[in-house]
C-alpha cells in the first residue's frame, strides 16, 4: 500500500470516529457554570402581603398581649403589632400611591411592629422610608439599639443592610445605601427587628411621624459550597482576554467570596467588577483598558503542581505578547526606604522586626537607614510606617443634632419617680380639671389635652404639666409628659394610667479638655507616661456618665487597635480631672481618641453625648514611641517627600501574522474520496440505529 493510500485509510478510521462519537454522545452537555442568583428570601414584601394584617381587629387583643391604656396588640404569623393611638396600615392607603407596612403618629400617641421571626445571624435587607419620629432597633429580647435613620419632609427610600460579624457573635453591623452606619453586639444569640413610631405635631397640613416599610428580606446562613477536590484560583490579567484564555478549567465562581476586580493605575484606584464573571460563562471578549489590572477568581480540580497565574507573584499580570503567548511582567514598584539618619539608632524598629535589629545600618554618604537585609514582612512594615503622615491635634468635632440629649421615664401607680443622677424626678397621677360629659367615655385622646394634668416634682419645686406639654424644669432642662389615663363610670381615675416623661439635658452639659498630656511628643517604649484630662459637668448637679477611649499605632498597616474601652465614672458637678497611661509598649504612631458621655438608667441605660453649635468635641492625643530619643529632635525628624511612582502596563499592538502555506502534495483525488467514504458511513449508522 503506497502512501497516499495509508493517509486516506488513516483519514477514513478518525472521521469515522469523530462522527459515531458526534451521534452517540451529543446530548452529553459540558458541565455548566451557574451565574450567582438574588438569594434573598423575602419576609415581608409589598406585592405579596399587602394584606398581611386585618385592621379590623384591632380591638381584640391576642391572648397574652397587654391591653393598657389603650395599647391593643395584634399577631400574625410575621409580626406583632401594639397600638397606642398610632395609625397602623397594612397595604396602601387613599392618597398614598405606596403599598407598604404605613405607621403614623401625631401628639402622644405610638406603635410598634414586632418581627415575630428570629433573624439571628442572618443578613437582613429592609426598604423604608421614614418621615420623622422615632424609627428602626434591633433587639435580642431584653438589649435593644436604635438604629439612627435620617428624615425628612419629604420621604427619601432608605436600603438598609444589617451583616452579621462572622468573626464575633451576636455582633451586626449595619448599612444604609451601601455606607457603613453603625455597630453593635448583644447579650444573647437573638434578633428581632422592631419599626417604632411616636407623635410629632399634629399641626393642620402636618403628618407628623410617619415610616414606610417596603420589604424585609434575609439571606438563610448558609455556605458556598466547595467539594474537597478543588481549588481556587487566581488569575491577573493586563490585556484583553476571553473564556478560551483561562489558564484552567473554570468550573465555578463566587463574586462575593471571591470577587473580580479592576485596579487603575493612573487613579490608583481599585472597584468590584461582577461583570468580569458575566462576559467569561457567555464566552464574550473583556477588554482591559491601559493601565488597568483585572483580578479575578474561579474553582476548578486540583492537579498537583497547579498553581495561579504568575505563579503567585504579587507583583506581576500576565500580559498578551505579539506572538499569542501569555508572560508575566511586573506592574508594582517597590517603595524606597527614605527613613533618615544620623547614627543607627536613629532608625525606627517594629516590635514585630525587634529579632532584626542588628541587620540596620545607617548609610553615611545618604544619610538613610539600611534596612536591605531586613527579611521582606519586615521591609514592608517599615516602608508602611514611614508612609503613614499623621495629623497632630488636640481636638477633633464630629456632627451631632441638637437636642439628642435624652431620656425617657415612665411612670404609673406602682412607680411615681426617677433618678437622674444626683436628682429624683416624680409625678403625681393624671387629674382630670374638665366638666365631665354625661355617659361618655373619659380617656386621653378623646378629650383635650388641657383637661389632664400632672403635677412634676424637680429639685424641690413643683411644676404642672398638662398633657403633651412642654417646658423648662430647672438647670436648663426640658421636660415633656405624655399621659395615658381614663375615668370609670362614677368619675374615678382607673389604675391602669400611665405618664411617659421625656427629658433633654442641654447641648453642652459636658465640656472636655486636656490638663496634661504627659512626656513630649517623642516617648520611648515601655515608659511610664500619664495623660491627664478634664469633662467639666456644667448641669449644677451629679450625673452617672464616663469616658471613651480608642487608641491605635497608625504606623502600622490599617492602624492596628491597642485599646477600646468605655471606663464609667461619677460626674460631680464642676471639674473631674481622669489620669490614665499612655500606651507605649508598641513602636509607632500612638493614637488617643478621647470622648466624654453623660448616662441615666430608668426602662434602659440612656447615653446621652454632649455637644456644640452641631458639633461633639473629641480630645486627640498623638505621640511617638521610639526605642531612643535623639538629643537633637530636628536632626531626625522624618522628611516627608512625594515619591512619583509611574507604573505602566505595555499596550500590546496587534501584529498580522503571515502563515506560510503548506505545499500540498496529496494527489487530487483522494480529497472527493474521502467525503464519498464518510457519508457512506453515516448513511449507515443512521440506517441501523432506527
Amino acid at each position: 500500500m503506497n502512501k497516499a493510500n495509508k493517509q486516506l485509510l488513516y483519514a477514513i478510521g478518525i472521521m469515522l470516529v469523530l462522527v459515531i462519537g458526534f451521534i452517540y454522545f451529543k446530548d452529553i452537555k459540558p458541565l455548566a457554570i451557574l451565574p450567582e442568583l438574588d438569594n434573598r428570601l423575602v419576609y415581608w414584601d409589598n406585592a405579596i402581603d399587602a394584606t398581611q394584617l386585618a385592621s379590623g381587629s384591632w380591638t381584640t387583643p391576642i391572648t397574652g398581649c397587654p391591653d393598657t391604656s389603650g395599647v391593643y396588640c395584634f399577631q400574625s404569623d410575621k409580626f406583632y403589632v401594639y397600638r397606642n393611638g398610632a395609625q397602623i396600615t397594612f397595604g396602601s392607603t387613599s392618597g398614598t400611591p405606596y403599598q407598604m407596612i404605613q405607621l403614623s403618629a401625631c401628639g402622644g400617641y405610638s406603635g410598634s411592629i414586632i418581627s415575630v421571626k428570629d433573624f439571628a445571624e442572618l443578613k437582613i435587607y429592609i426598604s423604608q422610608m421614614i418621615r420623622t419620629g422615632r424609627g428602626i432597633f434591633l433587639s435580642d429580647g431584653s438589649d435593644e439599639i436604635e438604629i439612627p435613620v435620617t428624615g425628612s419632609s419629604a420621604f427619601i427610600r432608605n436600603n438598609l443592610e444589617i451583616l452579621p460579624d462572622n468573626l464575633n457573635p451576636n455582633t451586626y453591623s449595619w448599612y444604609f445605601n451601601g455606607e457603613y452606619a453603625g455597630r453593635h453586639t448583644f447579650t444573647k444569640n437573638h434578633l428581632y427587628i422592631i419599626f417604632r413610631i411616636s407623635g410629632g405635631s399634629c399641626n393642620t397640613g402636618e403628618k407628623g411621624a410617619d415610616l414606610y416599610v417596603d420589604y424585609i428580606k434575609y439571606i438563610p446562613n448558609e455556605a458556598y459550597i466547595i467539594r474537597n477536590d478543588e481549588v481556587w484560583v487566581k488569575e491577573v490579567r493586563g490585556s484583553s482576554y476571553s473564556f478560551s484564555d483561562l489558564n484552567w478549567e473554570m468550573i465555578g465562581f463566587q463574586s462575593e467570596i471571591r470577587p473580580a476586580t479592576i485596579r487603575d493605575l493612573t487613579a490608583q484606584t481599585e472597584k468590584p467588577a461582577p461583570l468580569i464573571y458575566s462576559n467569561l460563562i457567555n464566552n464574550q471578549p473583556v477588554a482591559v483598558q491601559p493601565n488597568t489590572v483585572h483580578t479575578f477568581y474561579y474553582r476548578t480540580k486540583w492537579t498537583q503542581g497547579l498553581d495561579s497565574s504568575c505563579q503567585g507573584d504579587l507583583d506581576k499580570v500576565e500580559v498578551k505578547q505579539n506572538d499569542g503567548t501569555w508572560k508575566c511582567e511586573s506592574f508594582v514598584k517597590e517603595t524606597p526606604i527614605i527613613q533618615q539618619c544620623q547614627t543607627k539608632s536613629d532608625c525606627a524598629i517594629l516590635p514585630e522586626c525587634e529579632s532584626q535589629k542588628e541587620l540596620i545600618s545607617c548609610n553615611q554618604n545618604t544619610h538613610l537607614c539600611d534596612y536591605s537585609l531586613f527579611s521582606p514582612a519586615c521591609k514592608n512594615q517599615l516602608i508602611t510606617y514611614q508612609e503613614k503622615i499623621t495629623e497632630i491635634e488636640n481636638t477633633k468635632f464630629v456632627p451631632i443634632p441638637s437636642g439628642t440629649n435624652s431620656f425617657f421615664c415612665f411612670f404609673d401607680n406602682t412607680k411615681s419617680s426617677c433618678n437622674a443622677g444626683e436628682k429624683t424626678i416624680s409625678v403625681s397621677a393624671p387629674g382630670y380639671t374638665c366638666s365631665a360629659p354625661p355617659d361618655t367615655l373619659i380617656s386621653t385622646g378623646k378629650q383635650p389635652d388641657e383637661c389632664w394634668q400632672t403635677t412634676l416634682n424637680f429639685d424641690g419645686k413643683n411644676y404642672v404639666f398638662k398633657n403633651n406639654e412642654k417646658k423648662g424644669i430647672g438647670f436648663n432642662i426640658n421636660a415633656e409628659t405624655s399621659m395615658g389615663a381614663s375615668l370609670d363610670s362614677k368619675g374615678k381615675l382607673k389604675d391602669n394610667w400611665g405618664i411617659v416623661g421625656k427629658f433633654t439635658l442641654p447641648d453642652d452639659f459636658l465640656e472636655l479638655k486636656s490638663k496634661d498630656l504627659g512626656n513630649s511628643k517623642f516617648i520611648l517604649q515601655n515608659s511610664d507616661d500619664k495623660i491627664t484630662f478634664i469633662i467639666t459637668n456644667n448641669l449644677g448637679f451629679g450625673i452617672d456618665g464616663g469616658y471613651t477611649i480608642h487608641t491605635q499605632n497608625t504606623a502600622l498597616e490599617g492602624g492596628v487597635v491597642l485599646r477600646d474601652e468605655t471606663i464609667p465614672i461619677f460626674l460631680s458637678n464642676g471639674n473631674n480631672e481622669i489620669t490614665y497611661n499612655f500606651k507605649t509598649s508598641q513602636l509607632g504612631t500612638i493614637v488617643d481618641i478621647i470622648g466624654a458621655f453623660g448616662s441615666v438608667n430608668t426602662d434602659r441605660n440612656y447615653i446621652m453625648k454632649s455637644g456644640s453649635d452641631g458639633k461633639q468635641k473629641f480630645l486627640i492625643i498623638t505621640k511617638e514611641v521610639k526605642t531612643e530619643i535623639p538629643a537633637e529632635i530636628e536632626k531626625v525628624q522624618p522628611k516627608v517627600e512625594v515619591v512619583e511612582r509611574i507604573v505602566s502596563v505595555p499596550i500590546v499592538q496587534e501584529k498580522e501574522v503571515f502563515v506560510e502555506k503548506i505545499v500540498d502534495k496529496t494527489p487530487f483525488w483522494v480529497y472527493p474520496s474521502i467525503i464519498v467514504a464518510v457519508l457512506v458511513i453515516v448513511g449507515l449508522i443512521y440506517w441501523f440505529k432506527h
